[in-house]
């Protein structure tokens, strides 16, 4: 010991006063050292959030907190000064330990976790600057579109007639099932990653990959579709319309035919120009900035509303009462015989309307793109549910006035499945309004691309975050945009829109966000309720406990029922035997939610124990702290009522939708994530990367 540290001169004394102090020193070191190995391996069982451990602001404590980083004996101590709880300077090492010798180590080692980095990098944090207005407007802009455009035709020619409103009015309250879980775990969690950090804060990492590979298919893959179709509409008016491909020998129709139009027998490789100039388009005003996105996202979302506006007024000047009546017909398909006709959803007026409200419900689909925008709110606690429930209230007013207009207009069984305002419009002889309705079409729908593919990149950020993806996708330019992930993420959503074809994919997006649905729904039960075993923490370490998992049970058991009822309801309702499991499954969800209901308690606190959603709310709380106006609401947060009534609702919903679509979308959703699941298994196979609590001590 005096030889390693160079003493000239032993004195016995000072030599007896050094031996005790180093012996008491390595026992406090070592009893600190075990203390913090415990607390560690309790507190890795729930996984934190890489982008809120990475802060190094101190959150609980009076003083800020800061870090020094030295090299002790080639081991890798971190040291942090903070002020403890009760007012008193306290040096903390990488042990946890207080060398004042007070009893404010539990404190000082959550100030720690806090400070650290993840994956030994800084993080980047995304700057607030969406308001309750730029939140509503974008949920308005992204959600309206086909839905007016297309669905209201389609739904009263081929299901409901003039009651296409009362489906759009259930479909509206369907869609709100799912919307209040969306609002809540948004204004609880508001980071960026939408349902894969809900996922991932109640389940964790493996689902949550999963809910990211359906994410990504609803942005990427919805807004390649939008420009396609936008592509196919845009070829479309310019040769009815303006007449721009007739065969009049002035070299016009071998443009539109040869070069222009995706569907030409000399287009042997479905390429769409058209695409390609919106998607690049809509990448490039992505990668200028936050600011100027957002400004053309407001002018394009008050142009459309103002042309549905328009169209709504005009068609309800042409209002006929006759063609309002019968108000519930009973259509029956042309291609099928009469006989045949009760096998069909639509067989009696009832069931019409059933199946038009679920047709019109994917309409709503677009609203939980407000939710990746969470971590750039900046009153998320308040304005996030405000604008998806004021989202999903503005379109289904307009859904529902747009389609009472259209049916009044015209006779149900003349309106077109294609272009139903302007073809209405056409047969009461405005040809005025049925021009400015198809050029407002074409004009306000590439606002759809622009919006679905903004929120991938933040998509990508929180798995960046999480190190799921490289670092670069995590990267911030000076002027606090994403531009790396905004240029991958645009690249592969204009290479996807210029040459696949969208004929059977519309199943495949609607079956991935389904599923992103049912997952936050379901994540909101874990987060509000805990099982029998949960009411006593030192419970939890009991693995022999029948009950220790119970909500998790039942809440697998009810998704797996209501995708059977969904599937025999859907398929099987008119034969005997489908019919009875179709009844049974149906009354064991009902079973199982009262079940989940009487059995597993509501937590005291939200998510329990769960350390990453603390870690959430209180950095989201410091960052709320100057923007809201009175403690009052800083205290409050939106609760879904009836829980877990209304989210099991939307559970139910969603698998009955799914079932609704075609086999080969479903079918191609499960190969994809068949494959992420595959990726993960191998990145965590070959993986380096730390935990996302932080780095492990060495």
């Amino acid at each position: 010991f005096f030889q390693k540290r160079n003493y000239k001169r032993i004195d016995p004394v000072h030599s007896l006063t050094v031996l005790l102090v180093f012996a008491l020193k390595r026992r406090m070191n070592k009893w600190n050292k075990n203390e913090y190995e415990v607390s560690n391996s309790s507190s890795e069982s729930s996984s934190s959030s890489s982008s809120i451990s990475s802060s190094s602001r101190s959150l609980s404590t009076p003083a800020p907190m800061t870090m020094r980083i030295g090299c002790v004996s080639d081991k890798l101590v971190h040291k942090t000064t903070s002020m403890c709880s009760h007012g008193t300077s306290a040096t903390v090492d990488s042990y946890g330990s207080c060398k004042a010798l007070n009893n404010c180590s539990d404190t000082a080692s959550k100030e720690m976790s806090k400070a650290k980095k993840s994956g030994g990098h800084d993080v980047q944090s995304l700057e607030r600057q969406w308001t309750l207005t730029d939140l509503t407007v974008m949920g308005v802009g992204v959600t309206i579109g086909s839905g007016i455009f297309v669905l209201c035709g389609l739904i009263a020619r081929e299901y409901a007639g003039p009651a296409t409103v009362i489906s759009w009015a259930i479909s509206g309250m369907a869609a709100c099932l799912s919307g209040c879980c969306y609002a809540e775990l948004a204004s609880r969690l508001p980071v960026a990653g939408s349902a894969y950090m809900y996922v991932s804060c109640s389940m964790g990492e493996l689902p949550a990959v999963i809910a990211a590979a359906c994410l990504s298919v609803e942005f990427l893959a919805s807004s390649a579709a939008v420009a396609r179709s936008w592509g196919d509409k845009t070829v479309n008016y310019m040769m009815v319309e303006l007449n721009y491909g007739a065969e009049n020998g002035d070299g016009h129709h071998w443009i539109i035919h040869e070069l222009l139009d995706p569907n030409s027998t000399s287009n042997a490789y479905n390429i769409n120009p058209f695409a390609f100039i919106i998607a690049s388009m809509s990448t490039i005003l992505l990668l200028m900035g936050v600011k100027e996105s957002k400004t053309v996202t407001k002018v394009f979302t008050v142009t459309k509303v103002c042309l549905v506006l328009f169209m709504i007024g005009v068609g309800l000047t042409l209002l006929n009462v006759n063609n309002l009546h019968p108000f519930m017909p009973q259509i029956q398909e042309s291609d099928e015989p009469a006989d045949d006709a009760i096998a069909h959803h639509h067989a009696s007026p009832y069931a019409g309307v059933l199946r038009g409200a679920t047709s019109s419900f994917f309409g709503y689909l677009g609203y939980d793109c407000v939710c990746c925008m969470s971590g750039e709110a900046i009153n998320s606690r308040r304005d996030l549910p405000r604008a998806i429930l004021g989202t999903l209230s503005t379109v289904t007013m307009l859904y529902i006035l747009a389609a009472f207009a259209l049916t009044g207009m015209q006779p149900y069984y003349e309106i077109s499945t294609i272009s139903g305002f302007p073809e209405a419009f056409r047969y009461n002889g405005v040809n005025w309004a049925m021009h400015v309705s198809a050029a407002g079409e074409v004009l306000t729908l590439p606002i759809v691309v622009l919006i679905s593919l903004s929120a991938q990149p933040r998509l990508q950020y929180a798995l960046a975050n999480d190190g799921l993806l490289p670092r670069c996708f995590a990267e911030i330019d000076s002027t606090g945009n994403l531009f790396k992930g905004t240029l991958v993420a645009g690249l592969l959503m204009i290479a996807i829109a210029t040459v696949v074809p969208f004929t059977h994919l519309n199943d495949f997006i609607s079956s991935a966000v389904l599923i992103a649905f049912s997952l936050t729904n379901s994540s909101l039960v874990l987060l509000r309720l805990q099982s029998p075993s949960q009411l006593d923490y030192h419970a939890q370490s009991d693995d022999s406990s029948s009950s220790s998992f119970l909500l998790e049970r039942l809440l697998l058991a009810f998704n797996f029922s209501s995708l059977v009822s969904g599937v025999f309801l859907s398929h099987c309702i008119y034969h005997p035997l489908g019919k009875l499991i179709a009844v049974i499954s149906t009354f064991t969800s009902i079973f199982l939610c009262f079940f989940m209901h009487r059995w597993c308690p509501k937590q005291k606190q939200f998510a329990g124990n769960n350390q990453k959603v603390q870690q959430i709310s209180e950095h989201s709380a410091a960052d709320n702290h100057g923007n809201l106006q009175d403690q009052e609401i800083q205290d409050e947060y939106f609760a879904t009522p009836w829980v877990p009534f209304i989210p099991c609702l939307g559970i139910f919903v969603n698998w009955y939708l799914l079932s609704q679509l075609e086999l080969f979308g479903i079918c191609l959703l499960l190969s994809l994530l068949g494959i992420t699941v595959l990726c993960y298994s191998f990145h965590k196979s070959k993986q380096q990367r730390p935990k996302q609590h932080g780095y492990e001590l060495p």
